[in-house]
């Protein structure tokens, strides 16, 4: 029996071009957009930006881009919608089916009063660890009271918006018990998709190497996200610089607002091999991948970590703190490894393991159950239930 074709308008307040601080969301957001297109249905996402990101989208009759007031000056696309008095006629004129809506701020509050307008069901899906300590200490303030007085502001928050909503979907299980116990029980776990096929590539790790420079008898440690310091990345170079003696070389591969400090951390370190990429596209992303021994990736703030998931399908191991989202798709011995959360010595003993051990991990079966296919077939199913 064929499903009605649906349209779905998804709400985000992030939709940044990748290469000016896109990150997983935005990822995300496409690679569903894509296959729910794909199966022909109709996809508008709506989100919020000062002219420089209307500029952007202008061409785009699927992406609608309400006028926003610029927050960060060192983010020129990143802008906060603040007339939530009205809607804009065309968010009624696109007559969506379902509203789904990738984060909790203004356009995640502007999806909760469409929905009523127009009487159409509100899924949300919890993409950020909004009250983790980290994320609050780097964007806010690192005052311990004012990081436990905002925290308690952003859970009573969260309690009153996911009300307003249908479904609460939680990335990892990890993200779904911390939003229980705040109180918020209308959530189902279901991990993002990846389109596994775009990250296929006929290179080898030797031919990876060739192309990006870097010499075949290295051996090589990879963190590929964010450059933020929520992503724990301090934790890495300081890895880095414990395992430098042994010849170990470390990339960081990415772009953010904290790249300039991470270069300086590794300056007064004295740490020779490190390389700072800045922003890498799809294709050299999956050659990095590929060139790596290891993908490092020492977040504590994730709600499910997609770049772990991109570096198993392409055959890299990866080491991750244990007691996290990320942890929930490691199987020791396997895929990769835990370490326990912020021990540095045990962060190396990981890594090393994983070095000496490299040809016994095989990750590409345990990434399998994240292809976007099956998760779009689960995601319609919570659309239209």
């Amino acid at each position: 029996m064929n499903m009605k074709k649906l349209v779905v308008a998804i709400y985000t307040d992030y939709f940044q071009p990748m290469r000016y601080n896109g990150g997983g969301l935005e990822v995300y957001i496409e690679t569903i957009k894509r296959e729910l297109e794909r199966r022909g249905h109709k996809v508008f996402v709506v989100t919020s930006g000062p002219k420089k990101l209307e500029d952007y989208y202008n061409n785009r009759k699927d992406i609608i881009v309400l006028h926003g007031f610029r927050v960060y000056k060192l983010n020129p696309y990143f802008g906060l919608y603040l007339d939530l008095l009205d809607i804009d006629k065309r968010l009624i004129e696109m007559k969506p089916d379902v509203i789904h809506i990738q984060s909790v701020y203004t356009m995640g509050l502007l999806g909760i009063k469409v929905s009523k307008f127009l009487n159409v069901p509100v899924i949300a899906t919890n993409h950020t660890f909004n009250t983790s300590y980290a994320s609050i200490a780097s964007y806010v303030s690192k005052n311990k009271l004012v990081v436990k007085s905002i925290q308690s502001m952003l859970i009573n928050y969260l309690r009153w918006f996911y009300k307003r909503t249908k479904v609460v979907i939680s990335p990892s299980l990890f993200i779904k018990r911390e939003l229980n116990s705040y109180g918020i029980h209308n959530v189902s776990v279901l991990y993002d998709g990846v389109d596994l096929s775009k990250l296929k590539t006929n290179k080898s790790m030797a031919e990876a190497r060739r192309i990006l420079g870097i010499s075949k008898n290295d051996k090589v440690i990879l963190y590929l996200s964010r450059v933020s310091a929520e992503k724990n990345i301090s934790l890495f170079i300081r890895a880095a610089k414990g395992l430098e003696k042994d010849g170990v070389k470390s990339i960081v591969a990415g772009s953010g607002k904290d790249l300039e400090k991470y270069k300086e951390l590794s300056r007064d370190l004295g740490l020779k091999n490190i390389k700072f990429t800045g922003f890498v596209d799809d294709d050299k992303k999956k050659l990095y991948y590929k060139a790596a021994d290891v993908f490092c990736f020492p977040s504590e703030f994730e709600t499910q970590g997609l770049v772990a998931i991109e570096a198993m399908a392409v055959g890299t191991p990866v080491v991750a703190p244990k007691g996290t989202a990320q942890a929930e798709i490691i199987k020791s011995g396997i895929n990769g490894e835990t370490f326990k959360k912020g021990d540095l010595a045990d962060f190396i003993n990981k890594i090393n393991k994983v070095l000496e051990n490299r040809g016994k991990y095989r990750t590409k079966q345990a990434v399998k159950e994240f292809d976007v296919r099956k998760h779009v077939s689960k995601l319609l199913k919570i659309y239209t239930s």
